[in-house]
């Protein structure tokens, strides 16, 4: 199984819909088909 490579540009727009937005981790997380985990560590 190949790990899923993100651009940089998707990772913050993605950290931006928890942070700013104020969408849930686990709503993002099936919007964008990442693990929970994977955007937990984004945001740190």
């Amino acid at each position: 199984m190949n790990r899923q490579r993100y651009t940089a540009e998707f990772k913050q727009e993605a950290v931006k819909l928890i942070l700013i937005d104020g969408t849930p981790v686990k709503e993002v997380s099936q919007q964008l088909g990442v693990p929970e985990g994977v955007l937990y560590s984004w945001k740190q």
